[in-house]
Formats: structure tokens, sequence, C-alpha cells
């Protein structure tokens, strides 16, 4: 499990999560965005999605494409962007490419003061939509057709997304400390367990530095990680600032331990001996940096063998003795 002993966190929208990064990770589109956004604002992190679709707007994304992703953000958020999403209730005669047409077909019959009026409402139309390059490569071009024209060399459009963005702006959003804490512990060690270290780090980081119910723990994320990666220098700055008692010593001892395995004797001896002069007695610190004993030459003991005297064993030849047996002829029984 993703998230064991840990209540009111769906693993689904985690993993969403994690995949959604991954394809922002993989191609920075407007989709992948809005994608990456919708997923966050389910799984908890409201503020990290409104965040993403601020962005989305910034780079010229449609308000319209925001309906879709928008079911769990606040009600502020959803408000205003179906207010610029829905349909204009003014139906304009002409949509934006009507207007564009007009002026081609206009400006090709050398109608230039009747095109240049359908130019402008062509580049407002397409600004309002929010589709802003278009409206920029048609200003673009319009200025080359009118050059000594000042109307047309001042002409400014209205970004539809701008008054959007200014309302959403002045919007802010929060979740308690600790809830966001606890999402982003959890979202950092996913994304350093799924290989997308440098964002899970960026999330666990927050988590350590708010100083809240989780931070201990996201330091020691953070210290596994440095160790994982042979950092060992700065995890034991971390392991230093954050961590007390056995729970360092513990860390650090380990540290010497690797230290040792690799061959850096120096650095290992260093650990041990700021170990002992926290706690001598933890493990076998002590034996460790204590000087070797001495070998004591062991001389061989001098066995003296003493010969024995083995004194001939005569032989002596056993005799048997054969006595007459005294038959009576009463106890004789025949047959």
């Amino acid at each position: 499990m993703l998230l064991k002993g840990v209540k009111k966190l769906n693993e689904e929208t985690l993993k969403n999560v994690i995949i959604a990064y991954k394809m922002f990770a993989s191609e920075r589109t407007p989709e992948n965005m809005l994608y990456l956004a919708m997923s966050l604002s389910e799984y908890g992190l409201q503020n990290d999605a409104f965040n993403f679709l601020i962005s989305y707007l910034k780079e010229g994304g449609s308000p319209s494409n925001l309906v879709q992703i928008i079911g769990k953000f606040p009600e502020d958020v959803k408000r205003i962007v179906l207010e610029y999403a829905k349909p204009s209730e003014t139906k304009e005669e002409f949509d934006a490419q009507s207007y564009l047409e007009m002026a081609d077909l206009l400006w090709d019959i050398g109608s230039a003061e009747d095109a240049k009026q359908n130019y402008t409402r062509a580049i407002s139309a397409f600004a309002e939509k929010g589709e802003i390059e278009k409206a920029e490569s048609i200003l673009k071009k319009i200025k080359e057709k009118y050059p000594n024209d000042p109307e047309i060399q001042n002409f400014k459009f209205e970004r539809g997304d701008n008054r959007i963005l200014e309302e959403l702006q002045s919007i802010t959003i929060s979740i308690p400390e600790d809830e966001e804490a606890k999402l982003r512990y959890y979202l950092g060690k996913e994304l350093l367990k799924e290989g997308l270290k440098e964002l899970g780090v960026q999330e666990i980081n927050k988590v350590k530095e708010s100083g809240g119910t989780y931070s201990k723990e996201a330091a020691k994320v953070l210290i596994d990680n440095s160790i994982g990666e042979g950092d060992y220098e700065n995890a034991i700055k971390m392991i230093d600032e954050t961590l007390g008692g056995d729970e360092r010593l513990e860390y650090l001892y380990n540290i010497g331990l690797r230290y040792q395995n690799e061959g850096k004797i120096e650095n290992s001896m260093q650990i041990f001996n700021k170990i002992f002069s926290i706690a001598p007695d933890f493990k076998d610190v002590r034996e460790r940096v204590s000087p070797p004993k001495p070998k004591v030459e062991l001389k061989p003991e001098k066995v003296e063998i003493k010969e024995k005297k083995i004194e001939k064993v005569e032989h002596i030849e056993k005799k048997v003795f054969e006595k007459p047996i005294k038959i009576e002829e009463e106890n004789i029984i025949f047959i």
C-alpha cells in the first residue's frame, strides 16, 4: 500500500498525480498542465493545482478548457471560470473567423477602410476567445498592410484571459498546515520512489521546512535519500540539525560503517570518534576508537619427556592340573 496507516488519503488520486507529473515532465503541453492541475486538486493540494491553472492561462490557454477540470476546486474558482467560459449573451453576427474572412475579401477588392474595421474586430474576437497567438498574428499582418495608419500601428487588443486572470489572482487558496504537510509528505515519498527525485526532494523539503508534525519524518526521508546517493556530508549535516539521541547516533554509526566498507578508514574513524565523544558506550564504538593492543609473543612451552624404564615381564607358562574323579557304582543308572 502507498499510504499504509494514513486515513483520508486516496491512493488512486495519488497515483494519478504521479502519472500527471510524469506526463508533464515528458512533454510540457497545455493539455498535460491541465491534467496535472486537475489531479492535484483531486488529491487535495488545491494551492498547487490553482498555480498550474494560472500558469495555463498566462501561457494563452483558453478559459473554456478549464470547465472540465475544476470539479474539485473551491467554489470561488468555479464561479469565475464558468462566468468567463460561458458563451456571450449578446450573440455576434459574425464569429472571429468570419470577420477575418470578410476583412481579407474587402482588402482584395480594394476596400481597405472596411477591411481594417473587420480586421480589428477579428483580432478582438480571437483574443476574447483566448486565441492570443492568432490575434497577434493577424495584428502583425495588418501592421504591414497599413504601415502609415496610426490607428493600426497603435492598436492594442484586450486579452480575454487577462480579465479572468485578474479575478482569479485576487483569490487566496490555503489548506490547513497539517493537512498540506501530510499530502506533500506522501507525494514527495512517492515521487522519489518513482524516480522523479528533483520534484520529490522539493516536496519533502517543503514539509521539512514547515516545522510541523511531519517535519522530522521529512528530514529522515531526505537523509535516507542523501545516504542512498552517497552524499554522506549532506546527510551528516541534516542528521546533526534535525535528529537527536540514539536516533542520531544510529544514523551516524551506519554512515561510519559505510565509510569503512568503502575503504575510507579516516572518514569512518572521524564518525566513530564523534559518536564516542557523545556516548562512549554506544554499541562497539569504544573498541573501534581504542588503539589496538600490542600483540604478545607467546613462547612455546618446553616439555620434558622422561624415559620410562620398561621391565621385562617373564612369561609364565600356565599349568593345568588334572584331578581324578572317582565314580561310585551306585551312582550309575543303566537305561
